[in-house]
């Protein structure tokens, strides 16, 4: 083995060989014998892959390259098919128009409406058409949510879809019951966002396929409901957090009782469209997955008495799931390398594997496993973190030396850093980086509580956990206190740029189209995101000042830690105007920095080549601020106001 000093190690892992990776089953599908998902395609663009798997066992592509099957609905985008047989319908990521797509590769186009977007689609199959959560774009100001109806058959396509349901400002997950006479869906209007309060719907579909005599079913409760799913028309199943957690909830009889009442959340927050976060069974169980104490469980519920069964998969994560007859295909991301996509054997708990994405690119040997913790932090509270150890079978550090650390902060706020195997993450631990992967107070996966607990304070305490995350393992030895690095994205990215301008903790950070002016970012930020700050911060303009306080822009003079940009030119969320003013106040205030426009990416780097110029260059201005070389053989970027004296190559020793 190897001793070297923490950063220069030679990684079994390059960043091409994690940017041309495919990744990802989603959406997973079945209806007549065919499971239908899509992938993720970096090195074609950053495509999605629309496939099929029969049950002879065949797996194929059903569409071919350039078509890319994604939605951009809220600009996040989220489920884009919906399996009809031996076709499915799908979103188009290019004019975002829905398709009939049949196995064998026959298209039919379905809507023809320039600037209207579809996803969360559903079939009423009594009168052959399609519901679906629709974005409209084609008139000026800001864009319409509604829910419409399009009908299937050949050649039916129009400019205009069939509004059934409008007036609010965002709607999800229409159900239509078993017997085609009922339709449930979720809205919410603006300032809230679906984690914060919704409501659910219910009507009866008449004769002409209209909707009438509706119902709102929470009427003066606050609560955040997601996937209602009818089992007959008078009983409504759905998720709901008025437990404090998202616990599955059932309507019947008039009244709404809690299934399966658990300290865990059996949701996610609903970033993209369309998520399915139960099932039923032929049984009458609910198969379902749930986040309880930083671990991801599958388990089997009856509704009768509540009782929940946890179901033992294979090594690894459960992701995505679907019920088909008597199996559950279900998504299974491994902790030796793999994404597999498995089918479960409800009867006999036998577990075959159908699809693997791609070849482990480590060996067990090279793999940091996920530590989870929690540490004291701000306000008497609690945070939650996964800790990753530097790990490579073929290095170890100098005795004498503790690793610099990655605190890396996920984006939302309101989302969850995901214990799944992440080659982003083995990057860094197999170069002898230790990485310190924050859920934040606001993340999912601990509750409405916690995810409220940020309300009014964005911009304050995320960042103190990011400090205290990284402090707790600086005491405790494991981390070397002056090497402390912060990196993220979206609203991760605004935390590094918060961190390094608000405290001197931090020797640098990495941030990925991330906010440095809170007002410009009200101004300039899409439908779903544009009232997020309500809850987030404070009314604006009414709160202003909140607002100019926690922005980075305002207190450049502050910000005396090294730090380098990347941004998507034809992002849509944080414009590149943010990235571009952070990097032009560095630039003239002395310090170290560097900036990185990528043509034609969006909101995530979607792309081979961007992925890995992007995490290769991060590596070389680590090197640079941390007076360190690293052993990959990476192109130079301009990083200006960088003083280079005192650089000077690591040695390596034999032991």
């Amino acid at each position: 083995m190897t001793v070297a000093p923490y950063g220069t190690w030679t990684s079994p892992l390059s960043a091409s060989d994690l940017s041309g990776q495919s990744y990802g089953f989603f959406d997973l599908q079945f209806d007549g014998g065919v499971l239908h998902w899509r992938e993720h395609r970096p090195h074609e663009g950053g495509r999605y892959a629309l496939m099929h798997f029969t049950s002879e066992g065949g797996v194929a592509e059903t569409t071919p390259q350039p078509f890319s099957a994604a939605t951009r609905v809220h600009e996040y985008g989220g489920r884009a098919i919906l399996a009809d047989g031996q076709s499915v319908i799908v979103s188009n990521g290019t004019d975002q128009q829905l398709y009939n797509v049949s196995t064998d590769g026959q298209f039919t186009q379905l809507t023809d409406t320039d600037g209207a977007r579809f996803a969360d689609f559903v079939k009423d199959s009594h009168r052959n058409r399609i519901i679906s959560v629709q974005e409209d774009h084609r008139r000026d100001g800001e864009a319409r949510n509604t829910i419409c109806a399009i009908p299937l058959e050949s050649g039916s396509n129009s400019n205009d879809q069939h509004i059934l349901v409008d007036g609010a400002d965002f709607f999800a997950y229409p159900s239509v019951s078993p017997d085609g006479s009922r339709i449930a869906w979720v809205s919410w209007d603006h300032p809230n966002l679906p984690w914060d309060n919704t409501s659910l719907w219910i009507g009866e579909i008449d004769d002409n396929g209209e909707i009438i005599n509706r119902l709102r079913l929470n009427e003066g409760v606050n609560e955040s409901i997601l996937q209602p799913r009818w089992t007959d028309s008078r009983t409504l199943y759905f998720i709901s957090d008025r437990t404090d957690w998202w616990n599955i909830h059932v309507w019947a009889n008039g009244g709404i009782s809690t299934v399966h009442r658990r300290d865990a959340d059996f949701a996610f927050s609903l970033w993209s469209m369309g998520e399915n976060h139960y099932d039923f069974l032929p049984s009458g169980e609910i198969f379902a997955r749930y986040i309880e104490n930083q671990h991801f469980s599958v388990g089997r519920i009856n509704p009768k008495d509540g009782r929940l069964t946890p179901i033992a998969l294979n090594d690894g994560e459960p992701g995505a799931f679907v019920v088909a007859d008597q199996s559950v295909y279900i998504v299974v991301r491994s902790t030796s390398g793999h994404d597999v996509l498995e089918r479960y054997d409800i009867e006999t708990g036998d577990i075959e594997t159908i699809r693997r994405i791609d070849s482990p690119l480590l060996s067990k040997q090279s793999i940091s496993q996920p530590e989870p913790l929690s540490f004291p932090t701000t306000s008497e509270e609690i945070a939650y973190a996964y800790y990753y150890a530097p790990k490579n079978e073929q290095f170890s550090g100098p005795s004498d030396e503790k690793p610099p650390l990655i605190v890396r902060m996920h984006g939302g706020p309101t989302f969850y850093s995901l214990p799944y195997l992440n080659y982003e993450i083995q990057f860094w631990t197999t170069r002898g980086f230790a990485v310190l992967d924050v859920n934040y107070r606001g993340s999912y996966g601990f509750g409405r509580s916690y995810r409220r607990s940020l309300y009014g304070e964005w911009g304050v305490k995320d960042i103190d956990d990011a400090i205290n995350g990284a402090v707790y393992l600086s005491e405790k030895g494991f981390v070397d206190r002056n090497r402390l690095l912060i990196r993220g994205s979206s609203a991760g990215g605004f935390a590094v740029i918060a961190a390094l301008t608000f405290h001197d903790v931090f020797a640098g950070g990495a941030n990925y189209f991330g906010v440095s002016d809170l007002e410009m970012l009200i101004r300039d930020t899409h439908k779903f995101e544009s009232r997020y700050f309500d809850h987030l911060i404070g009314r604006y303009p009414e709160e202003k000042e909140k607002y100019r306080d926690r922005s980075p822009i305002h207190s450049i003079e502050s910000l005396n830690s090294p730090l380098i940009t990347f941004q998507g030119v034809d992002d849509k969320i944080v414009l590149p105007n943010q990235s571009e003013l952070i990097f032009e106040a560095l630039k003239e205030s002395g310090i170290p920095t560097a900036y990185l426009p990528f043509e034609g990416e969006k909101h995530g780097f979607q792309k081979s080549e961007t992925r890995k110029r992007a995490l290769e260059t991060e590596l070389y201005f680590y090197g640079k601020i941390l007076n360190f070389i690293p052993a990959d053989n990476i192109e130079a970027v301009a990083i200006h106001n960088l003083n280079a004296d005192g650089l000077s190559p690591h040695s390596q020793t034999e032991v």
